[in-house]
């Protein structure tokens, strides 16, 4: 089944340079994002971080009401249809984080083709989507 993107709810892992980036552009596109971090500080902040950049860029402030910070990740990826991990700006947890994220989200892949996740070697190669 095709995810149609204009609806496409997303997750994002990481709430840090990279991923508060991310959930910013697709919370302007429109869409309703959860993200989570495993550094409480990154999550505290993320919506206030996100909305300073909105003022600052002149777009629209409310953006950032479609960005739901997560403490937990099952939680976080639970109802969404597109996952990406943004963790790869810490290279200690790069490795522990994909293995983390791919074992919440295979789990939860099982009968439902509706979900994509996207998939980042390290060195940023794409490996695909599942």
């Amino acid at each position: 089944m095709a995810v149609e993107i204009a609806k496409a709810r997303i997750a994002i892992v990481g709430a840090g340079l990279m991923g508060h980036g991310i959930a910013q552009v697709f919370a302007l596109a429109g869409h309703d994002v959860t993200i989570t971090d495993s550094f409480a500080k990154n999550l505290e902040t993320v919506q206030s971080r996100i909305a300073a950049n909105l003022k600052d860029l002149g777009d629209d402030p409310s953006a950032v009401d479609r960005v739901t910070p997560k403490t937990d990740l099952a939680e976080a990826v639970r109802d969404a249809e597109l996952a990406d991990d943004a963790v790869r700006d810490r290279p200690p947890l790069e490795g522990d984080a994909v293995h983390l994220l791919v074992g919440v989200l295979d789990p939860l892949l099982d009968g439902r083709g509706d979900l994509v996740r996207l998939a980042v070697a390290p060195g940023d190669r794409p490996l695909g989507v599942a």
